[in-house]
């Protein structure tokens, strides 16, 4: 695969990871991460919370999302990073809505 290619097989990931996340679909999301990773992040009293991917999983299949509730897609892919043969980095705007406000995800 040259570098294109790669960026592109990534762009796909990352097209089902975003469909997912707007759709409710775990499988889609489940599809763009490897069975053992977590997602990290901070609560807005500043402490770090680690929910593994299949807990992270049965939250997203247990909530309304954002296609049900009427709620319109502004995904974007900011930047793809390939660091390495095996290995990027993405950056992503993904507007999930938690509660009343939106915010970028807090997936």
């Amino acid at each position: 695969m040259t570098g294109t290619d790669d960026a592109e097989a990534i762009k796909g990931v990352i097209q089902s990871y975003l469909d997912g996340l707007h759709e409710g679909d775990a499988g889609k999301i489940a599809s763009a991460f490897h069975p053992t990773s977590a997602l990290t992040s901070i609560s807005e009293a500043g402490e770090l919370a680690i929910t593994p991917r299949d807990v992270w999983l049965d939250n997203v299949r247990n909530r309304p999302s954002p296609k049900q509730r009427g709620l319109s897609r502004h995904d974007q892919v900011l930047s793809i990073d390939l660091v390495g043969p095996t290995m990027a980095y993405v950056k992503l705007k993904c507007a999930i809505p938690r509660a009343s406000s939106p915010i970028n995800c807090r997936c």
